[in-house]
């Protein structure tokens, strides 16, 4: 990797699904006429900008959407190549999966320049595959084989969404502090990577629609194939979504009716000693002429009397059917 302009790697492709290292010289010397060459930067290398103007020799538009890290997934065709950004999951330990990593693409007949903001799971897959001799011969292979490995990478992240849903909905009492957090992690991730998802899909189908030169009708087939696949995944999302809201919904309605239940039985329990509370009260004041305050029988009695106000109290919230 040269730091000083954000050069990762190069490659050049042997065209039989191979490739040969290069080194910063080699990438500046390659010429149109020689083998389709890929060249991997990082697009937050403060010198990528200027290298690209320089060694790439790309319009200044087509720089500053390569360079700036914030761009959403798009398709844009060019007299001489095709400008694709998309974004693939963040795989990277410790890191937030649905925190969208953007991969900035310029594809031409001959060439093929990459730009990251971290590492992707889909380039290493790529880099792979030439460096054991399957992978793909030409820039529009190339192209599409990145397009898959980040599709299959966001299908896989699409599942564990799903995975963990259906365990928050198995739940089948009042969900602890945990679970809430859990589910509302899970609103947020799926809302964020919705964001991302739904351009991206846009941006494949323009694409395939596009017919870029260098691709023929068979890359175009696998294009819109990748789109059917992507537009699926966002039926996926929108599925979660919407299930994640209704057993957030059920447990919310589950609280209210755990809530209910109780100010219920507190509220039968407070009718019921109400009247025992004002009749005892008012035999407990300390003031002279409070009946049977002599009596050596007095509390029993007080008490068989208290007793059978609770029992007439609950016959008449039983008639009033309240109980």
């Amino acid at each position: 990797m040269d730091e000083s302009i954000g050069l990762i790697q190069s490659y050049l492709l042997d065209g039989r699904g191979g490739a040969a290292k290069l080194a910063r010289r080699g990438v500046e010397d390659w010429k149109p006429g020689d083998p389709p060459v890929w060249v991997h930067m990082d697009l937050t290398a403060p010198a990528a900008a200027g290298w690209l103007e320089e060694a790439a020799e790309l319009d200044e538009w087509v720089i500053e959407a390569l360079t700036y890290p914030g761009s959403r997934p798009r398709t844009v065709v060019h007299e001489e190549g095709v400008l694709v950004v998309l974004r693939g999951p963040n795989l990277n330990p410790g890191a937030d999966a649905s925190s969208m990593i953007p991969l900035a693409i310029w594809a031409d007949r001959h060439r093929l320049i990459t730009l990251r903001s971290e590492a992707l799971k889909s380039i290493t897959d790529l880099r792979l595959s030439l460096e054991e001799g399957r992978g793909p011969g030409n820039v529009a292979d190339a192209v599409i084989f990145l397009v898959e490995a980040l599709e299959g990478r966001l299908a896989g992240l699409v599942a564990r969404h799903e995975e963990e849903l259906d365990r928050l909905g198995e739940l089948d009492r009042f969900a602890d502090a945990r679970s809430r957090r859990a589910l509302s992690e899970l609103r947020h991730d799926v809302a964020r990577l919705r964001r991302f998802l739904i351009p991206q899909r846009e941006a494949v189908g323009a694409l395939a629609a596009a017919k870029p030169a260098g691709f023929d009708a068979d890359d175009f087939v696998q294009l819109r194939e990748q789109a059917n696949l992507y537009t699926r995944l966002v039926e996926e999302l929108e599925t979660v979504r919407e299930e994640a809201g209704i057993v957030q919904e059920e447990w919310a309605s589950r609280a209210d009716e755990t809530m209910n239940r109780r100010l219920y039985v507190l509220s039968i329990i407070a009718a019921v000693f109400l009247p025992l509370t004002l009749v005892s009260g008012m035999l407990g004041m300390n003031v002279g002429g409070v009946p049977a305050s002599d009596e050596p029988l007095g509390f029993w009695v007080v008490s068989v009397v208290l007793v059978l106000m609770a029992l007439l109290v609950l016959l008449g919230l039983r008639a009033k059917r309240w109980l």
